[in-house]
């Protein structure tokens, strides 16, 4: 679509605020059974049985101390760092990107320095910073 995803970062008198949503798969039965080879739970990853109270008290710790992180002098630069560092999606992985009406597939080249990610298509380096990235699987026998 034409959205402008500006318009989803307002102001609040305690400052700049965005909304953002994540999924955590509990159980197994939370994703469907052909997304098996690709997803995975709380359950399996862990052999937890996954609370959802402690799962979200874990992520709202987690997500207070990146933010505060974040406000440091060098803090959106380490974000990128670790991200990178933790990310099988930052480098070398072949996706296809749709944003509206553009579909390109490339490759990720890392990300820019606002966190944007890098796509390196046949004909050019495509900077993403909105859209639907999906992997493409590799389907050779």
């Amino acid at each position: 679509s034409d959205r402008d995803w500006s318009s989803d970062v307002c102001s609040s008198d305690l400052g700049r605020a965005v909304v953002v949503g994540i999924g955590i798969n509990l159980k197994p039965e939370a994703y469907p059974a052909d997304l098996r080879p690709i997803a995975t739970s709380v359950a399996e990853a862990s052999s937890y049985p996954g609370e959802k109270e402690t799962i979200l008290e874990s992520l709202q710790r987690a997500l207070s101390r990146w933010y505060a992180v974040l406000q440091e002098m060098d803090g959106p630069q380490r974000i990128l760092e670790t991200w990178v560092g933790r990310s099988s999606y930052a480098h070398d992985r072949t996706v296809d990107i749709i944003n509206g009406e553009e579909t390109f597939r490339g490759v990720t080249r890392g990300l820019e320095s606002d966190g944007a990610l890098r796509v390196e298509t046949e004909t050019e380096v495509k900077i993403v910073r909105a859209g639907d990235v999906m992997s493409v699987r590799d389907v050779t026998q």
